[in-house]
C-alpha cells in the first residue's frame, strides 16, 4: 500500500517508498498519485482498509464513481460516514463491504451533505446495514419533490434515534476536546434558497493542528460569502474553545467533485491546502475534475498533492496527532 507523510503545513513535501512484500519478496516502488500519474495496477484500490486503533484519526475517501462517501474513524472511536454515494447496487454494496472490513457496525452520525442523488442515493442501504445513533440531514423543506430524498428522510425518522438539520454552529466534539468537527454552512435551516448545491454542508474537522475542510458540493456563491465573512471578522467560525482559521487549512475534500463551478482561485488562495481530494468517476461525463481547478490548486499550492479516487482508487488519511499525517492509497 502506497503512503506518504506530511508535518501540518510543511512546505517540504515528501513522497516517501513503501516496500511490500508480494509472494517471494518481491518488491514494489510506487509512484505519486497526482495528476497524470496512476499506481501500479490492482494497488490503488485501498481495500481492506487497514485497522484502526486508538487515538488514531482515519479519514477513508471511498472510490464510489461519480459520487461522494467519506468514512471518519475518529479518536476516541466514533465513527462517522459523510454521504452515501449514488446508490447503485455496485457502489452500496462496495459501501457496506467497506465498512465491514473497517470494522464499522455502528455509525455515531451519519451526515448527509445535501440531497443530489449522488450523495444520498446509498444512504438507505446504509441503514439497513449498520446501526446509526445521529443523523444530520439538509432541512427538506427547501428540497421540493426529491423522490430519493424523502424516501430517506422517512427511513431516518423510523430508525435514527436523533435527528438534527445542517446549520452553522452544529458541532461534533471528542470526548477529550482532541477533535471537533464544525458546520460552516449552511447559515440556516433555509434561508428560501432551493438548490441543493447551494445548501450543501461544509463541514471542518480539526484534530491536534490537523485541519481538513470537507466542501460538499458548495458552489463559488458559498465560498464567496464564507471568505468575505471571515475577512470581515476571522472569529466569525469560533464557538467557544472551537475556532476554525480558514487559513491553516492542511486537506481539502475537494467541491463538487472538481466541478469549475466551484473551488474559484480567491477561495483556494485563502484555503492554500497542503493535500486536495478529489472523489470522481473514471472518464466521466462532466469533465470533472475541471483543467481550470487542477491548474488553480497547483498554482495556490505548488507543493501540495492531488490525490484522485479516479485514479487512485480509494484513499486514506491517517493521523496519530500532532498535525503530522500520512496518505495511503
Amino acid at each position: 500500500m502506497k503512503k506518504y507523510q506530511r508535518n501540518s503545513k510543511s512546505r517540504f513535501a515528501a513522497i516517501l517508498f513503501a516496500l511490500l512484500s508480494v509472494a517471494s519478496s518481491c518488491l514494489l516502488l510506487f509512484a505519486a498519485c497526482d495528476d497524470g500519474l496512476t499506481l501500479p495496477e490492482g494497488s490503488g484500490d485501498g481495500y481492506p482498509p487497514s485497522e484502526w486503533t486508538e487515538g488514531e484519526l482515519k479519514v477513508h475517501f471511498l472510490d464510489v464513481g461519480q459520487g461522494d462517501c467519506t468514512l471518519l474513524q475518529l479518536p476516541d472511536g466514533k465513527n462517522i460516514l459523510i454521504d452515501g454515494g449514488d446508490g447503485s447496487s455496485e457502489h452500496n454494496r462496495k459501501i457496506g463491504q467497506y465498512l465491514d472490513a473497517a470494522g464499522v457496525d455502528k455509525l455515531d452520525y451519519m451526515i448527509l451533505t445535501h440531497s443530489d442523488r449522488d450523495h444520498c442515493g446509498g444512504l438507505e442501504s446504509v441503514l439497513e446495514e449498520v446501526s446509526v445513533s445521529c443523523a444530520y440531514l439538509p432541512y427538506a423543506a427547501t428540497l421540493g419533490d426529491d423522490e430519493t430524498y424523502f424516501s430517506l428522510y422517512e427511513s431516518v425518522v423510523r430508525q435514527v434515534p436523533s435527528l438534527r438539520f445542517s446549520r452553522r454552529y452544529e458541532t461534533i466534539c471528542g470526548e477529550n476536546g482532541e477533535y471537533f468537527l464544525f458546520f460552516l454552512w449552511p447559515y440556516t435551516d433555509n434561508d428560501g434558497e432551493t438548490d441543493s448545491n447551494y445548501n450543501s454542508a461544509v463541514i471542518w474537522l480539526e484534530y491536534e493542528g490537523l485541519s481538513v475542510l470537507f466542501a460538499g458540493d458548495m458552489t463559488t456563491e458559498t465560498e464567496d460569502m464564507l471568505a468575505a465573512e471571515y475577512a470581515l471578522d476571522p472569529s466569525v467560525f469560533t464557538l467557544g474553545d472551537m475556532e476554525v482559521r480558514l487559513e491553516s487549512t492542511e486537506v481539502l475534500k475537494v467541491a463538487h467533485h472538481g466541478s469549475n463551478t466551484s473551488s474559484g482561485r480567491e477561495w483556494l488562495e485563502l484555503l492554500t491546502p497542503e493535500a486536495a481530494v478529489i472523489s470522481c468517476g473514471r472518464d466521466n461525463d462532466y469533465g470533472h475534475p475541471s483543467d481550470r481547478v487542477l491548474s488553480d490548486l497547483r498554482a495556490v499550492s505548488p507543493d501540495g498533492e492531488i490525490y484522485r479516487t479516479d485514479e487512485c482508487g480509494d484513499i486514506v488519511l491517517t493521523s496519530a496527532g500532532g498535525g503530522k499525517y500520512s496518505f495511503f492509497g
